[in-house]
């Protein structure tokens, strides 16, 4: 958004009542200027087509979009990523970011082979760099190369194979954390594993309980086993689904107890864990007050009968809360302190309003009146 004031500011560009001309424009040049004057276009058409004006001003003064057709599939979700916030600054901003991001690109290394791989360790090795792909393609590659050099001095997976199903969801369910942190630390943990389960008591026989919540009733051996059968196969935890993929999120910050007032765009990519029991989060985000990121984890407590949220940002804090779902609105409840170490209550509201696209809104409670302090709209990338 603070391009286009920027863009209002040159005495240069014509005043126009009349939509210019996009015709010229790449499909992702286009999608980049409509961001851009999303708020404008809010305010009637001819302070929209004034934005695209400017935005198209500025483009004549800034490198066009330059050609990824060499980029594989995986750096060009990269370069995309890093480049989301530039986009909703408009074209010269995308551009420019593309093209700096090719810099970046050509003085280190390209993706690396992953082909050796199994299916686990590639699972093991994208979660351990999906931060690092948000920082475009170089950083990408160079977390792979990281990767699969602290793998070549350690262990490689294990084999599996003689542990029951339950035995195997355990092991899952131990290593889910190492396995976000890459194949090496994912197959050490493996290891670990099986070296303790090699010393302890085989697994008890529950073939002779017909049905699974009579196992429950009865044994506590097979507990974790039927919670994570329960969870999986729970309405509730795929209703999470509604935000899996690719979200572009413009919003405004109205009060000024947390931060400055001011327009936010950011990016959020969303995918099931490997186990399928959580939906993990990767965002970007960019305010008046800076850039950050962070990372996320969505799940449902089937006991509580809630939605829980645990995430940290850049700067280490780090956030927890939880959610229901009523129709098609979810409320996610929580209580962050302030810097005058005040502790508040907190409500996040979304709205779905299609299966693409929901309205925000985060408010706190003082002296029991709710404060809007941000709200916005997410659109899921087609």
């Amino acid at each position: 958004m603070f391009a286009v004031l920027l863009g209002l500011s040159f005495a240069a560009v014509p005043q126009t009542s009349s939509k210019p001309d996009l015709s010229k424009l790449t499909s992702d040049e286009r999608q980049s200027i409509e961001l851009a004057c999303v708020v404008a276009k809010t305010s009637g058409p001819a302070a929209y087509n004034q934005c695209l004006t400017n935005q198209l001003a500025q483009l004549s003064r800034s490198v066009r979009q330059p050609d990824l057709s060499s980029l594989s599939s995986d750096e060009r979700q990269s370069i995309e990523l890093a480049c989301v916030v530039a986009k909703t600054s408009g074209p010269a901003a995308y551009n420019q970011c593309l093209t700096n991001q090719l810099a970046q690109l050509s003085r280190s290394v390209r993706q690396p082979d992953l082909s050796s791989l199994s299916s686990d360790e590639h699972q093991s090795i994208e979660l351990a760099c999906v931060v690092a792909k948000t920082n475009g393609p170089a950083a990408y590659n160079q977390c792979l190369a990281n990767q699969l050099a602290q793998l070549s001095h350690s262990v490689r997976q294990p084999d599996l194979s003689s542990l029951s199903s339950d035995e195997r969801q355990s092991i899952e369910l131990a290593c889910v954390v190492a396995k976000t942190n890459g194949p090496a630390a994912y197959n050490q943990c493996l290891t670990n594993q099986l070296a303790q389960l090699s010393h302890s008591a085989p697994q008890a026989e529950l073939s002779q309980y017909a049905r699974l919540d009579t196992v429950v009733a009865t044994s506590s051996v097979s507990t974790n086993a039927v919670q994570v059968s329960l969870t999986r196969s729970s309405p509730e935890l795929r209703k999470l689904d509604y935000f899996r993929g690719n979200w572009t999120v413009t919003g405004e910050v109205r009060s000024t107890l947390f931060e400055p007032k001011g327009s936010f765009t950011g990016e959020q990519h969303n995918e099931w864990a490997p186990d399928g029991l959580s939906l993990i989060s990767v965002w970007t985000e960019n305010r008046s007050g800076g850039t950050d990121n962070g990372k996320a984890n969505y799940t449902y407590d089937p006991g509580q009968k809630v939605y829980t949220f645990d995430g940290t940002d850049s700067h280490g804090e780090e956030e927890s809360a939880t959610g229901v779902l009523t129709e098609n609105t979810w409320t996610w409840t929580s209580n962050p302190t302030l810097s005058n170490e005040q502790t508040v209550t907190a409500r996040f509201t979304i709205r779905e309003i299609s299966p693409s696209s929901y309205a925000f809104k985060y408010e706190v409670a003082q002296s029991e009146v709710w404060d809007t302090i941000f709200d916005g709209k997410a659109t899921k990338a087609k």
